[in-house]
């Protein structure tokens, strides 16, 4: 009896031990299973996210403007100059008098002592008591000069105190980045907003593509730094998807350096300097 009893415990050890073991071994197989699978899933989330990433860097901006056909590339256009604005040191356009770019984003504090001021643009410029275009301003319209920059004639007082300027987009004064423009067509690729006057553009000369102009200026391009170059002119708010659309060493993909308003064309004529 007693012989039996401790066969049938020793049976029951061996069933229970075998089925530990049995246990432990699809335990074993199990997490390896789990472990190949979630190398797979690490894998395909790193190249989910590689795939984003190529997507996001090749992501097109939002097109908002109307789409126009390529301009007519003039090889030697009228030269314009370039847009300008005078400033003098004393009231009444006297003491010392110097005509300036019409976008200056800081104005050297020693230079900061301008008492009158003329716009002779045919589109309107605002001038800015701090620099990058900030703080108390007064807006010139087309053509127009204020002999005095203190109250009453002006509405805030700027006397000596003028540190930047750039011209006035209706609607956007105090917006510098109106202009798009993209490496590749259709405004992909690297895109960057800048102002509407740029006289050179660094990181993105000779590789712009595509372009979409915000502002309500009529703007010329240039192939050269400057405002110089052979050139396109381009409507008020519009969208050139391609600069190139007749393939490569065509038009002026790739070559635009600069850009400014368009002093003839955007509703008056150009005043005498």
């Amino acid at each position: 009896m007693v012989h039996s009893r401790k066969a049938a415990l020793a049976a029951v050890f061996l069933v229970a031990s075998f089925g530990l073991a049995a246990c432990g071994g699809e335990t074993g197989a199990g997490a390896g299973d789990s472990s190949e699978k979630s190398g797979h899933k690490n894998t395909e989330s790193k190249n989910t996210e590689s795939a984003d990433l190529q997507a996001r860097s090749g992501e097109r901006r939002v097109v908002t403007e109307q789409e126009i056909p390529l301009p007519e590339f003039e090889d030697n256009p009228d030269p314009q100059g370039e847009a300008r604005v005078e400033i003098c040191t004393h009231t009444v356009f006297k003491g010392h008098c110097r005509s300036l770019p019409v976008f200056v984003d800081e104005l050297a504090a020693h230079d900061r002592n301008t008492s009158s001021i003329r716009n002779p643009n045919n589109f309107s410029v605002t001038f800015y008591g701090d620099p990058d275009f900030s703080g108390a301003s007064v807006t010139l319209k087309p053509g127009a000069e204020t002999a005095y920059l203190s109250p009453p004639v002006v509405p805030v007082d700027l006397n000596d105190r003028v540190a930047s300027w750039q011209p006035q987009v209706e609607g956007r004064a105090a917006e510098r980045a109106v202009v798009t423009v993209c490496t590749e067509p259709e405004l992909r690729g690297e895109c960057k907003d800048l102002p509407v006057v740029r006289g050179s553009i660094d990181a993105l000369n000779d590789k712009i593509s595509s372009i979409q102009k915000l502002s309500d200026l009529d703007l010329i391009f240039y192939t050269e730094t400057d405002f110089k170059g052979a050139a396109i002119k381009m409507p008020s708010r519009t969208y050139l998807p391609n600069l190139n659309p007749d393939g490569p060493n065509n038009g002026i993909d790739d070559k635009i350096s600069s850009w400014q308003p368009l002093l003839s064309d955007n509703g008056v004529q150009n005043p005498a300097n």
